[in-house]
């Protein structure tokens, strides 16, 4: 279930991307962002983990998986993301199937990509 959900989540995210090149999404509808990270370097009793060791490399957002790729290359680019608030933190899973602890949150906010409404009307004194 997991796999299929990984395999949607990309889908959707080449198709909103196309959508946007293409000019039928508006950008106000949705924002790319790039993270970076740092690869672990020991499993989380101290044994030093080989980078060839990180089978795969996650970023969730609000608790919901946006993003994942194989290895740990130390950044994803280009996450399409809607407006509003987020808290995200990366994992690693293992060659043994087993998934790290998450990292430390980054908490952020996508404004919409449009200009806001203007003044209300202005009354003179």
């Amino acid at each position: 279930m997991n796999l299929i959900k990984r395999a949607w989540l990309k889908i959707k995210r080449w198709v909103y991307a196309l959508l946007i090149a293409l000019g039928i999404i508006i950008p106000a509808m949705a924002a790319l962002k790039d993270f970076t990270y740092t690869p672990a370097t020991f499993y989380e009793d101290g044994t030093p983990l080989p980078i060839e060791q990180i089978a795969e490399t996650r970023l969730y957002c609000n608790g919901e998986l946006v993003a994942s790729e194989a290895g740990a290359d130390g950044d994803f680019t280009s996450v399409l993301l809607a407006p509003g608030d987020y808290d995200c933190y990366g994992t690693h899973v293992a060659t043994n199937g087993l998934e790290s602890a998450p990292s430390g949150s980054v908490v952020f906010t996508v404004l919409p990509e449009v200009a806001p409404n203007p003044p209300e009307s202005l009354g003179v004194n």
